[in-house]
């Protein structure tokens, strides 16, 4: 379960990172319509960030569940 916490993680930080990278691309494009739709698909990384960091945040809580029940007398 660590693996999968650390994994998904990593994911949404690189999801971080390449929405900021394609909204640097998007602000140096002159075309108009270039920069809507790279500023629409880093609209959707960071849509998908957001539901990786849920992920996240169920199964760290469950992990905290299952230490802490794990660890009552």
């Amino acid at each position: 379960m660590t693996e999968l916490i650390v994994a998904l993680s990593i994911c949404a930080t690189s999801l971080d990172l390449l929405a900021n990278e394609v909204v640097q691309c998007a602000s140096h494009s002159d075309d108009p319509v270039a920069r809507h739709d790279l500023l629409a698909a880093a609209r959707g990384q960071r849509i998908r960030v957001l539901e990786v960091q849920g992920m996240l945040a169920v199964l760290s809580g469950a992990f905290v569940d299952r230490y802490v029940a794990d660890k009552q007398p």
